[in-house]
């Protein structure tokens, strides 16, 4: 009997370790994954930012439009002008910031209701590089020109700095709530708290103060300042004040976006009469990650109108206009993966992607597309207006694309 009982059991042994005929593989975790990072300071909201996040991303958590058609149109003031996007709250209230032609320079238009919620005036706006507006995790909205205004959530002004010249487009928060700003001419970064007090200031004469965003690393300790003249780059350490690193010897195109491994990817301009630029990848000590050069659209433009902002997918690809007329896909590793040629719509700028990898733009010959993550254009949806610029980043909340030009409507698409 202890016999057959010792057979049994080394053949139950010897079956258990035959190699599985079916075996299951499984993929390898992705390096280059990304996810949203912690920020305190910032409301969880669809789009608090410009570009969505201190990391100037422009990657939506939500799955934005699959329709193609144009669910609302805010119709806004007669001939002002919309030069920067809309911020949207966690509540799908979006913020329209309007240039000196308007009173009333705020507005608050719920996305779900369709109803102007409330308008606000802020006094001494500039006429151009009006800031998009950034939604703090108290409900405040910081919103910089001329000024610097935090506004409650109600649309009352709770502070202004009575300090004219603050550039646009150039301000950030870091995650206990600092504000931080470069002024035109005095090559300043301010950081201020929520409040509006200030902290400290930093000069530097190569600071870039026309236009250009400033980003985050992911622990929220170093920021990334586009440059002028003299370098491309600045990595400034906020505790010590102090220059960690500096990159390049020409001015930027684009504003530094930063993946959730610390590397920092921008457009780099380069000399008159060359007939490339060139998009870099650093890693987070300022050391060249790798690059992807390309012809310029007009081989002796020293640079292009306005910014060029790349962004980057769930997976770690990296999309980004270069030139102009042509979008292409890198992976997170420098590789291409794709082009779109986009001659036919005259060019695009200003990219954004959603949690799915779908990317969204504006074309300059009044197009709105969405552009799958392999490359295939799903939807074209042609606008009403006949001749309009695109200066604003989209924005994207849940299932909808808000676009913004410079004519007087504000674009709601599904």
């Amino acid at each position: 009997m202890k016999q057959y009982l010792f057979i049994l059991l080394t053949a139950l042994v010897l079956f258990s370790c035959k190699e599985d005929t079916n075996p299951v593989f499984v993929d390898p975790p992705n390096p280059f994954a990304q996810a949203a990072i912690a920020w305190p300071s910032l409301q969880n909201a669809p789009w608090p930012m410009y570009r969505h996040d201190p990391q100037l991303t422009g990657r939506s958590q939500y799955a934005g439009p699959t329709k193609g058609i144009i669910a609302d149109t805010i119709n806004v003031i007669p001939n002002s002008v919309l030069y920067c996007g809309i911020t949207i709250d966690k509540d799908n209230n979006a913020f329209i910031p309007f240039d000196f032609r308007s009173t009333e320079n705020l507005w608050s238009y719920n996305l779900i209701s369709k109803t102007i919620q409330w308008k606000s005036t802020i006094p001494q706006l500039m006429v151009e590089n009006i800031n998009m507006p950034t939604v703090t995790s108290n409900g405040n909205i910081i919103f910089s020109s001329r000024d610097l205004c935090i506004i409650s959530p109600n649309g009352q002004v709770v502070h202004q700095n009575n300090t004219p010249f603050i550039t646009g487009f150039s301000s950030n928060i870091d995650k206990d709530g600092n504000i931080f700003f470069s002024r035109v001419k005095t090559k300043t970064l301010y950081c201020v708290t929520g409040s509006g007090q200030t902290l400290w200031t930093f000069t530097d004469p190569r600071i870039r103060d026309d236009g250009y965003h400033i980003s985050f690393s992911p622990d929220g300790k170093t920021l990334y300042i586009p440059c002028l003249s003299g370098n491309s780059l600045l990595a400034l350490d906020i505790a010590s004040r102090e220059v960690k690193w500096s990159f390049g010897t020409l001015p930027l195109f684009s504003p530094p976006i930063v993946d959730n491994q610390g590397n920092i990817y921008f457009q780099k301009s380069t000399l008159q009469n060359e007939p490339v630029d060139t998009f870099y990848c650093l890693k987070p000590d300022g050391t060249v990650r790798w690059l992807y050069s390309f012809k310029k659209v007009n081989a002796i433009a020293v640079n292009y109108y306005g910014v060029e902002p790349a962004t980057i997918d769930k997976e770690g690809n990296i999309y980004l206009s270069a030139p102009r007329d042509t979008i292409v896909s890198l992976t997170n590793d420098g590789k291409l993966r794709w082009k779109l040629p986009l001659t036919a719509y005259k060019g695009t700028e200003q990219l954004v992607c959603d949690v799915n990898g779908t990317i969204y733009c504006a074309t300059w010959d009044n197009h709105v597309l969405a552009i799958s993550k392999s490359g295939s254009i799903l939807w074209s949806l042609k606008l009403s207006s006949s001749n309009d610029t695109w200066f604003a980043s989209p924005s994207l909340a849940d299932g909808k694309l808000i676009v913004t030009g410079s004519s007087n409507k504000i674009y709601i698409i599904e």
